[in-house]
């Protein structure tokens, strides 16, 4: 009887034990154990060199092939080998540990042939066994051949794209979207009422549509993971975020109920679900304190590995994993409206920059050939390639892109297109509950400034895709400043005559005559930011916010910078004296034009949110959600601060008239997001 050598690699002994890998069993005597998978895989790669010392990486690359190195899990399955062969932890016998150099198996191993029948007839079955060997040899070669005639097919990056379709119409807001690795299906979350959602899945070829969860939860974002098996989710709760999956096969019909696989308490899962090749995640968290960290979870082992701490992680609110699972892209929150994202090596945790991007970014997604990154840039899709070179992917939008991503072959890009409507409304202080919708464009219209007459006021609109500021007087609005260049809003003021507004768009200041909008004076300032806040009334010179921020005065003549706060001040604003009042958390700092300091006035129990300032005196937002948040103070505080009566509702309090009796409101957005595909 002839024995192949892969007869023997099921059972083999260890010493006075005997090891069946099959069954996941170690066997001495009467008494036997079952161990997990892993934990075997190690004893047997160790049996294969017994004495030989094997460090953790070679162990780790061998159990976990695919996977991000994790010398703990090697620790771990060393420790459940030592438990299960009843070794002495302080005197090792089997397992030796080596300081810093790996571990060696130091029991003799023996292999032992498979007990099994079908050896007996392997003669007589020969010629059965020849055909059915030549067989796959034919199908191997037909297959082998496809393949690599595939693999010389070139995938070309496309620029341009003809057709915007909407994938999905169901009327309710849909989020989301994820192509299956096989490219046939369609996940995607949709609203059903309050914060409740649910996941659907979409046929491409049938164009069917069921929906996956059996119940409706606060759903925040979804994937698939790798081998298509399951939808996994990110579900928000009060307490935290829960992370779980969803069962997938495309024969059922029914809802599926979600599996539990991470809760995380005081804890959010901020970006997507990065699943790798061997069914590992990774996503980045932030706790109560703001603290972000960039996080792998192996499920099968409860592990969870910290990749990038806190001081690393900083500000990290995205993700995206390449598609052989090398590199992560990492997206970090705006820096003065700048949005870097940096390439993460998981082999070598080398962190290297790639590009900056300027405005709101709502997506990160690796090409299927993984030589650029798709990144939704406000109403924009562009790339960017390993170099770091940034271009537009061609195709008409004005609404903001969330979540682009691209199908399996490249081909076609599903992405979120948003859409949202704020409004302008004016107000009494006499009576709030009036309120006046002057501004309704079905965009985005915001940053209402009364000019200092309160004759008319200043806004500004996305309803041509960009940034434009307006004019709105007795009805009438125009257009006053075009922003051609389509660059960043950073504040803006009007001159104390009312004859011209100072617009900042990013590093440039520019000076616009209001009466025939012409831009007289264009101001390079070079710095990262500056958010305009006024105008001063005795010099020719503008109130800005620095970073950090921090209240400054920028002289429109000598272009010189004079800081005028050394802590943190979020709202600064001038009363016609040109004294600067500046909140610092629960109070307000006043600065006199000879720059004399004090404190003028300060809260016992709330955090100041908003300061507006009028001729008489100031108005104060607190934070304070279940009560009346505002407040008035007269400058010469003969009078103590009294509260307002103001219905804001869901409105936000934008301005205050000069002489306190209007009040301009902007409108909680209605938001309203549908799923298109580019072709």
């Amino acid at each position: 009887m002839t024995i192949l050598w892969g007869e023997y690699l099921s059972q083999f002994n260890l010493g006075d034990f005997v090891v069946d890998t099959d069954r996941c069993q170690i066997q001495r005597d009467d008494d036997s154990i079952s161990i997990e998978p892993k934990v075997m895989d190690t004893l047997s790669y160790l049996s294969k060199h017994p004495g030989k010392v094997v460090s953790q990486k070679e162990l780790f690359s061998a159990v976990w092939p695919e996977a991000i190195y994790n010398p703990s899990s090697i620790q771990r399955c060393i420790a459940l080998l030592r438990k299960a062969l009843k070794e002495d932890a302080k005197d090792p016998k089997a397992l030796i540990t080596h300081p810093k150099r790996g571990y060696s198996l130091e029991l003799p191993v023996e292999y032992l042939p498979i007990n099994n029948s079908s050896s007996n007839n392997f003669v007589g079955s020969n010629k059965l066994s020849n055909k059915v060997l030549l067989l796959a040899g034919i199908v191997s070669f037909i297959l082998v051949a496809y393949l690599l005639f595939n693999m010389n097919k070139e995938i070309v990056i496309k620029e341009q794209y003809s057709e915007l379709i909407p994938i999905v119409s169901t009327g309710k807001n849909e989020l989301f979207p994820r192509y299956s690795p096989d490219g046939q299906y369609l996940a995607y979350i949709a609203h059903v009422a309050d914060e409740k959602y649910h996941i659907w899945i979409k046929n491409l070829e049938s164009s069917k549509v069921r929906r996956l969860s059996a119940s409706a939860s606060n759903f925040v974002s979804i994937n698939w993971t790798h081998d298509q098996h399951a939808v996994s989710f990110v579900e928000r709760l009060s307490f935290g975020d829960r992370m779980g999956r969803l069962p997938f096969n495309r024969y059922q019909s029914e809802p599926v109920a979600a599996q539990v696989l991470l809760s995380l308490k005081n804890e959010h899962i901020i970006s997507q679900l990065q699943w790798t090749k061997n069914g590992e995640v990774i996503f980045v968290t932030k706790d109560k304190n703001q603290l972000t960290r960039l996080l792998h979870y192996a499920n099968e082992m409860n592990l969870k590995t910290v990749l990038l701490a806190e001081e690393q992680a900083t500000d990290i609110f995205d993700i995206a994993l390449s598609n052989d699972n090398k590199v992560l892209a990492l997206i970090s929150a705006a820096k003065h409206n700048r949005y870097p994202i940096t390439l993460f090596n998981l082999d070598t945790s080398q962190i290297r920059p790639l590009a900056l991007f300027n405005g709101n970014v709502n997506g990160l997604n690796w090409h299927p050939t993984d030589t650029s990154l798709l990144v939704s840039n406000r109403a924009k899709l562009k790339l960017v390639d390993l170099s770091g070179e940034i271009s537009d992917l061609n195709f008409t939008n004005y609404l903001n892109v969330a979540n682009a991503s691209y199908s399996p072959d490249g081909n076609k890009i599903t992405m979120t297109l948003v859409s949202m409507d704020f409004d302008i409304l004016v107000s009494s202080t006499n009576d709030s509950s009036i309120n006046r919708r002057v501004i309704d464009s079905n965009s985005i219209d915001m940053q209402p400034l009364f000019s200092p007459d309160s004759s008319k006021f200043s806004f500004v609109s996305l309803r041509s895709g960009s940034q434009q500021v307006f004019i709105y007087k007795d009805g009438t609005e125009r257009l006053l400043f075009k922003n051609s260049e389509n660059k960043e809003f950073f504040g803006m003021a009007w001159s104390p005559d009312g004859q011209h507004i100072a617009i900042t768009m990013e590093d440039t200041v520019y000076i616009v005559n209001v009466e025939n909008d012409v831009v007289e004076r264009t101001i390079k300032h070079g710095l990262p930011s500056m958010y305009l806040r006024g105008w001063y009334h005795h010099d020719n010179a503008l109130l800005v916010n620095l970073p950090g921020p921090v209240a400054a005065k920028f002289d429109l003549d000598s272009l010189t910078l004079t800081q005028l706060s050394e802590r943190t001040s979020h709202c600064t604003a001038l009363d016609l004296d040109d004294n600067v009042y500046f909140n610092q958390t629960s109070r307000i700092v006043k600065l006199t034009s000879d720059g004399v300091k004090s404190i003028f006035w300060q809260s016992d129990d709330a955090d100041i949110d908003h300061l507006f300032v009028n001729d008489d005196g100031l108005l104060l937002e607190l934070e304070k959600p279940q009560e009346n948040p505002f407040l008035k103070i007269n400058f010469d505080k003969t009078t103590s601060a009294k509260h307002l009566a103001l219905q804001a509702g869901k409105n936000w309090l934008a301005d205050v008239s000069s002489d306190g009796n209007q009040l301009l409101f902007m409108t909680r957005s209605n938001i309203n997001k549908t799923i298109f595909t580019l072709h």
